[in-house]
């Protein structure tokens, strides 16, 4: 019988990150979401590497491998793309449909 033990910061926090990236993606319009997609990938990996570490018997911390995977797949993806600079505009409701400095964006000025 095979026990993983999976806590809730190696699933939830990463499953948020890749619900931003998802959703940054979508605000762009890109068919193939190569932020989420990519990352997600990384995540399974990692995933699967320290499932396999804790079957050969070592006590590995799975958050060390899962967040410098997840991070780091969006900041290579983003670096091949030329995309550090890009910001997404604050059109959404709270905002009141205006671009502006109200959104959380406004901390990074382009």
């Amino acid at each position: 019988l095979l026990v993983i033990h999976v806590h809730a910061g190696n699933v939830f926090l990463p499953g948020i990150f890749l619900a931003l990236l998802l959703r940054f993606d979508t605000s762009y319009g890109r068919p193939r979401r190569p932020f989420f997609h990519l990352t997600l990938l990384a995540y399974a990996v990692c995933l699967a590497l320290s499932v396999s570490a804790s079957e050969a018997g070592a006590s590995p911390v799975e958050i060390v491998y899962l967040v410098p995977a997840c991070l780091g797949m969006a900041a290579f993806v983003g670096g091949c793309r030329g995309e550090f600079g890009m910001r997404p505009d604050c059109r959404f409701a709270a905002c009141g449909g205006q671009a502006g400095p109200s959104g959380l964006f406004w901390l990074f000025p382009a």
